[in-house]
């Protein structure tokens, strides 16, 4: 299955229907999705081809950084 990337101008909001979040730090602007169990290497795929600088995957979430 393709997960598919959702964009508002050029800003990930959504990755395979599921909204991105992002955490209010000033100083860094990091997001991550929360993907569904099991689905992790395809969530991971979609964004590595997104080209975002993936910081750190955890069992539930995929923290990454735009530029």
């Amino acid at each position: 299955m393709v997960v598919e990337i959702e964009r508002y101008y050029g800003v990930i909001v959504a990755v395979g229907g599921i909204n991105t979040k992002s955490p209010n730090l000033p100083d860094w602007d990091i997001s991550y999705v929360e993907y569904p169990t099991g689905r992790m290497a395809e969530f991971g795929e979609a964004l590595m081809k997104a080209r975002v600088s993936i910081v750190r995957v955890t069992d539930k979430r995929i923290y990454f950084e735009q530029s």
